[in-house]
């Protein structure tokens, strides 16, 4: 099955293939962790997110029209669960990227007393940006989703995405001062 296309395990899944699913979960587990970690700070909360958009990747394989990567499309679902999480009541805006997600943060780096530096004012100018620029931060730069991927996840129009970010680095030049020349 590893061999296999994420096309062509959906084609399975469709026909009620767990093994297929399973390999499919696999590949793609990571991504949609580290993206709902990034957005709901509770552990537990986190978790009941994750089962939730497996669950209802499940249910819908059969909708999944190829129109997106089925990495995008699973980022897509755990996004709804999350929005649904913080309709029905539990929003905390501090929620924030961290150094102790399971995979680790591209923020967080063990190459120096300058890198942890930076990483520390990246941090904390990432902390300064709202709610959906930190998405969005986490999306292009953390996930490498591509403009066109984000804009699939968000439902914004790729030209929305592509000036929300042109303003978010704005933004994250300002925070971090002239010094600073990553973004």
């Amino acid at each position: 099955m590893e061999n296999r296309s994420d096309s062509g395990l959906v084609r399975l899944a469709a026909e009620g293939d767990v093994k297929a699913f399973e390999t499919l979960i696999t590949r793609h587990r990571s991504a949609a962790g580290a993206y709902i970690l990034s957005r709901v700070p509770n552990r537990e909360d986190a978790e009941d997110i994750a089962q939730e958009t497996m669950l209802a990747a499940w249910r819908n394989i059969a909708a999944y029209n190829g129109g997106s990567s089925f990495k995008t499309w699973l980022i897509a679902i755990a996004r709804r669960k999350i929005a649904d999480l913080y309709r029905s009541g539990y929003a905390n805006e501090s929620a924030e990227l961290d150094c102790d997600m399971p995979d680790g943060d591209i923020y967080c780096d063990e190459n120096g007393l300058e890198t942890v530096a930076v990483a520390a004012d990246l941090s904390d100018a990432i902390k300064r940006l709202g709610g959906g620029e930190r998405e969005l931060v986490f999306l292009i730069y953390r996930a490498g989703f591509t403009y066109e991927e984000a804009a699939e996840i968000t439902g914004a129009p790729v030209g929305t995405i592509k000036s929300r970010m042109s303003a978010v680095r704005a933004k994250l030049k300002k925070y971090l001062g002239e010094g600073y020349n990553g973004l």
